[in-house]
């Protein structure tokens, strides 16, 4: 099992390249990953539902 410091590390790891935009992400370390999670258009705020009755 893990410990708690791993688990931070592992976490910083895939945290790091999406807080920063697409042009600062190619400036990182190449051993940091450079995959960025795609947000929905849910989660970009690109969506609105309107439900009436």
């Amino acid at each position: 099992m893990f410990s708690l410091f791993w688990q931070f590390v592992t976490a910083i790891y895939y945290i790091i390249p999406n807080i920063y935009g697409k042009s600062e992400v190619t400036a990182l370390p190449k051993f940091l990953s450079q995959k960025q999670v795609n947000l929905g258009l849910d989660l970009q705020g690109g969506s609105h539902l309107l439900l009436e009755s």
